[in-house]
């Protein structure tokens, strides 16, 4: 998972993820729903990969 998220193409997914969200603002009238779903995931994302890097810094600590 650090392997996908730190490559190229794992921000490549975010960013059209996000695009697509965006885009479809104007479909949902940009309510406060469509706004909840964007917070929601980013706050999931962000929340995960905290451990994620934790979980790789403690690999890296111990295979130094």
């Amino acid at each position: 998972m650090a392997r996908a998220m730190g490559h190229a193409w794992g921000s490549a997914v975010c960013m059209a993820l996000t695009s697509l969200w965006a885009a479809s603002g104007s479909v949902f009238d940009y309510s406060q729903t469509w706004q909840l779903i964007i917070n929601t995931g980013t706050t999931f994302a962000a929340f995960l990969m905290v451990f994620l890097i934790q979980t790789t810094q403690n690999r890296d600590g111990v295979a130094i």
